[in-house]
């Protein structure tokens, strides 16, 4: 059955030149490293923006544990002890719920704070995956984008900027000028955000937890 839809050139066009009078112009350039995890991936696990609790960081990978292509992501959590027990409400509704997620691993802390590793599945979205590992943050599926820009909303200069990494052909110009390069450069390149850096995205964390928890996963696999 066949579910193409078609498109009168016209009609599209159209569309276009729309989509162009709305866009907000870009007035700076986000030129920092951040976790392409973060903003990329955590959307995708389903938690809404605005939970109580949010991770402190995130990985795609941990040393000796995963590899940063095994489609996994690491939620780094530090909770006071004094919100422990509100944390605990938090990852039975939000976290444990969720389809993806695998397991906690209760890492060394501090006196007054408690840090947690929450792992997440991502294998439904592994060709997504590999498209940000090579920066080719363009070529993300159509599902996988609409989650993110949903995740993030229409307003403010973060839904810019991660509007522009997943659409990056109607800024162009933008950046072309913030840049103060010409279109065509921009053009060549394409996508307008940087590539991972696969070592900050890795998690380097070693104790006995870890290997307790590899066996206790990998029993329940087989």
């Amino acid at each position: 059955m066949d579910f193409s839809v078609f498109f009168n050139p016209e009609d599209f066009e159209k569309l276009t030149d729309q989509y162009n009078n709305n866009k907000r112009n870009l007035k700076n350039l986000y030129r920092e490293y951040f976790q392409k995890s973060k903003v990329f991936l955590y959307p995708l696990i389903g938690i809404k923006k605005g939970v109580m609790f949010v991770p402190d960081e995130t990985y795609m990978g941990w040393e000796n544990l995963y590899d940063v292509k095994d489609n996994k992501l690491i939620l780094l959590y530090k909770i006071p002890n004094k919100r422990f027990q509100k944390y605990q409400l938090f990852e039975e509704n939000y976290l444990k719920q969720n389809k993806k997620y695998i397991g906690t691993i209760q890492l060394k802390g501090t006196k007054n704070i408690c840090h947690l590793a929450v792992i997440f599945d991502l294998e439904v979205y592994k060709w997504d995956i590999k498209k940000l590992i090579n920066g080719q943050y363009s070529k993300i599926s159509l599902n996988a984008k609409e989650t993110i820009t949903d995740f993030f909303g229409e307003h403010g200069a973060i839904a810019e900027y991660v509007e522009s990494y997943l659409h990056p052909t109607y800024w162009h110009g933008d950046y072309a000028d913030l840049l103060n390069v010409s279109i065509e450069t921009i053009e060549d390149v394409h996508e307008l955000c940087d590539l991972p850096d696969l070592k900050k995205e890795c998690f380097k964390y070693k104790s006995e937890e870890i290997e307790i928890f590899k066996k206790k996963f990998l029993s329940l696999q087989s």
